[in-house]
């Protein structure tokens, strides 16, 4: 499989699990929990549901899918991430595939997530993956989606970020019902949390006490939610039923 260089930058990364080793009071881990919290509880109810894990890399938010009760496929194009989450998560279906050529029948899916995955992919993969996701859910299927927006810096492994209004406007021709949300809050209030964050967990010295009820307590309440504007993340819901078939 050719991969892209943001591909490769991201296939170097998995030489480790690095989802699994992240502690949810560290700033890394407010991030990951951040969006994967977000994502789960726009989902709704998922107990007993069909759910495909699009992207899984190494399987770490398809085992919180499936702790909540959700019956989980996962793939990715990563042989070696796929190699983790199958070591890691035994109950859960994991193979290797690409999202633009689906290995499953039209309809299989209740919910179909894309967390952290549309940053890496080029323009000209997009429409033939949205497609692809579309063809798989049932009729009134929910697609949610994660993705950087333009107020973060676009690294290495990315290929793009995302304004509210160029997210929405991905999806429009598979998908209707759209709803976007914000998630990270990065206006004043976001800034001054951190800079306050550091003075209790910093290279010299660490107050862990402080240090987790700032990020388990303070974090999700005033943070993790955001206007789409103000967000550094967005996350969007998309039912099944754009006006192409």
């Amino acid at each position: 499989m050719n991969l892209s260089t943001s591909q490769q930058v991201q296939e170097h990364e998995y030489e480790f699990p690095y989802h699994w080793a992240v502690r949810k009071h560290t700033r890394k881990g407010v991030v990951f929990y951040g969006y994967w919290d977000r994502a789960m509880h726009l989902a709704g109810d998922l107990k007993g549901k069909a759910i495909l894990d699009a992207g899984c890399g190494d399987g770490y938010f398809a085992h919180l899918l499936r702790l909540a009760g959700a019956d989980v496929t996962g793939i990715d194009y990563s042989s070696r991430s796929i190699e983790f989450a199958k070591l890691l998560d035994q109950s859960i279906r994991f193979s290797v595939a690409n999202i633009t050529d689906l290995p499953f029948p039209n309809e299989s899916f209740d919910t179909v997530f894309l967390i952290e995955v549309l940053e890496h992919l080029t323009v000209e993969e997009r429409d033939r993956i949205l497609k692809e996701l579309s063809r798989v859910l049932k009729p009134q299927g929910a697609l949610i989606v994660s993705a950087p927006s333009t107020r973060m810096k676009v690294i290495e492994k990315h290929e793009e970020h995302f304004t509210p209004a160029s997210f929405e406007a991905l999806f429009r021709k598979y998908f209707k019902d759209i709803q976007i949300y914000g998630q990270d809050r990065d206006d004043f209030l976001g800034k001054l949390f951190w800079v306050s964050w550091k003075l209790w967990d910093n290279r010299f010295w660490r107050i862990k006490p402080l240090a987790i009820f700032w990020t388990e307590n303070l974090y999700p309440r005033l943070l993790n939610k955001s206007r789409p504007l103000q967000a550094k993340r967005l996350i969007g819901v998309f039912e099944k039923g754009g006006g192409v078939a």
